[in-house]
């Protein structure tokens, strides 16, 4: 489950006129609790029973993304956990933006159409690790998971903005679900269609 990430687009016209101003809008790139569908990997592996379960998520290259975890005791039968984890993952976010000229109109000016994209960089890997007393000796069996490959994408909704008059310039700024800013404020271009 993600926790949220946004655009802020900042849409300045260069001169006031009737029905042009300033504003920003707010764009989900991901929705904050979006669940991501995980890669369909292997379903089953042998544990020894009685075995105390520690969790881990680390990127591909082996680097821990959060500390572990002890998700107690692996006992007999099917059973179900829900181990809450945050993780610091690399990603990168692009907005995309695009004016549809098509759609000038004198009163209402253009529509501007935005995508986001997250990519998640160095994947992420789910890492089970069963520890065991058989006879007298302790054994440790360890599951890696890949949950999401490198360079796994993730795609935010359409969403359109209108009234964009000739001249405009367009700035975007990219926040954290919090709204905390994650990046400087860039400028995207002018609307010279």
């Amino acid at each position: 489950m993600l926790s949220g990430a946004y655009a802020r687009l900042h849409v300045r016209p260069t001169s006031v006129t009737e029905g042009s101003r300033e504003r920003t809008k707010l764009i989900p790139l991901v929705a904050p609790g979006r669940t991501v569908a995980a890669d369909s990997g292997r379903a089953e592996w042998r544990v020894p029973l009685d075995s105390h379960l520690a969790v881990r998520v680390c990127d591909f290259a082996g680097h821990a993304l959060a500390p572990e975890r002890n998700a107690g005791i692996w006992s007999k039968g099917p059973a179900d956990a829900e181990i809450p984890v945050q993780v610091a993952a690399r990603l990168t976010v692009r907005l995309a933006v695009r004016v549809d000229a098509r759609t000038w109109e004198k009163e209402n000016g253009f529509a501007l159409t935005t995508t986001g994209v997250i990519t998640v960089l160095d994947g992420l890997i789910l890492r089970l690790e069963f520890r065991s007393v058989q006879g007298g000796e302790r054994q440790i069996t360890v599951v890696e998971w890949p949950v999401l490959q490198p360079g796994r994408k993730l795609f935010g909704p359409e969403r359109e903005l209108v009234g964009i008059t000739p001249g405009t310039w367009l700035t975007v700024r990219f926040l954290d679900a919090q709204g905390d800013s994650v990046s400087e404020e860039r400028v995207v271009g002018r609307c010279d269609v």
